[in-house]
């Protein structure tokens, strides 16, 4: 998968974790 690299910024400026974020940000998505 590819992200833009500010949406990459963006997530893992919060620190470790941050695939996790991103999972759980697409998985909200997906519920919408």
């Amino acid at each position: 998968m590819r992200l833009d690299s500010d949406v990459l910024a963006y997530f893992q400026a919060e620190g470790p974790g941050w695939q996790e974020r991103v999972n759980d940000a697409l998985r909200a998505a997906m519920k919408e």
